[in-house]
Parts: C-alpha cells; structure tokens; sequence
C-alpha cells in the first residue's frame, strides 16, 4: 500500500478499535466508496446498533468488474441473520470469525455463492479453527476452502477474463521444512 494515501478509517463497534483509532468514524450500513471502479459498501452494522466485540465487525462487500470480494469480519449469527438481506453475493470470502463454530450459518454460506473462502487462521490454533463443521458447509455449496495457517499468506488476483486467481505463499515459496496439510481445512 506505498501508493495509497488514506483519508479515512472507518472501525466496527468496539471500545478497543475506537480508543485504538480516535479519528476513526464507525462503518455503517449504505456507506460506499467508489476507487476507480472497484466499488466498496458497507452491509453492516446498521446505524446506533448495540452489537459490541464481533458483532460489531464492519462487514464490506468489494466489487470490480473483474469479480467481489465479502469481508464479514468476526460477525458470527447474530450479525448474520442481520446480514440476510444485503447482496452478500462474492467470488472470494473471508471466512467470518475465522471459520469459528458459531459463524457461517448454513443459509449466511448459501447466500454468498463463494467459490473461493480464505480462513484467517494459524496452523494448530488452540481455537480449532476453523470449525470442520463450518469448513463442510462450505464445501457444500462448491467453495474451495484456503487456510492462511497452512497457505501462509493468500494473495487474490482478478483477471478480467480468468476469474480470481490465488497465489499461497507457503507453497510459492516452499522450503523442505514445510509439511503437506493434514486434513481438508488445511489448518490443523
């Protein structure tokens, strides 16, 4: 990000990122920002909502022509059932709450039409994520699942002719002291 200059921060509901962030103004449900064509609306929180902590993530769709991107951040249900309504339609996902027990609600999953869910989660985390649970529902409705405990970091590209492309930097990369994943969510 050397080139891009930032005029804004916008945070999600939570006494920890506001005292972290004091100029920042909270992420609310119609704001959208347009950056040359690539498109970027907020979905959630609605204006005044008392969800704090993870429900209180700013939840982001980001389109081009090329293709979309959902950043739920760490909502889990609750924040989901709240989400329902707004276009959650994206090729690649940021798995909510890591891949946590208590998000990716089966009908949350099916809305999105994912082909692609990227796990923010570290190789044999004491939080089991994400959930095997979770990462079948996804695998249900045809998504590939990545995880950045066992991809290292993923690195998405939109062609305009080819879709997202991914790029692992774990397997970019490779050392000899690197071992294939052991299950199919990749994390553990």
């Amino acid at each position: 990000l050397q080139y891009a200059t930032v005029k804004k921060i916008i945070v999600g509901n939570d006494p920890r990122l506001h005292h972290a962030f004091p100029s920042a103004a909270p992420c609310q449900i119609g704001q959208e920002y347009n950056f040359g064509g690539v498109f970027l609306k907020v979905l959630y929180p609605a204006l005044g909502s008392d969800l704090v902590g993870n429900n209180g993530s700013c939840v982001v769709r980001i389109e081009s022509s090329a293709g979309s991107v959902l950043l739920p951040g760490d909502i889990e249900a609750a924040g989901e059932v709240l989400t329902l309504d707004e276009n959650l339609e994206a090729d690649v996902v940021l798995g909510p709450h890591h891949g946590s027990a208590t998000s990716s609600r089966e009908s949350w999953v099916e809305r999105t039409h994912a082909g692609v869910v990227i796990f923010s989660a570290a190789h044999k985390n004491h939080w089991g994520f994400p959930n095997q649970r979770v990462v079948d529902r996804w695998h249900a409705i045809g998504a590939t699942t990545l995880c950045t405990g066992t991809s290292g970091a993923v690195r998405v590209f939109f062609a305009t002719t080819k879709g997202a492309q991914l790029s692992e930097e774990r397997l970019r990369r490779r050392r000899f002291w690197h071992q294939p994943p052991e299950s199919s969510s990749g994390c553990y």
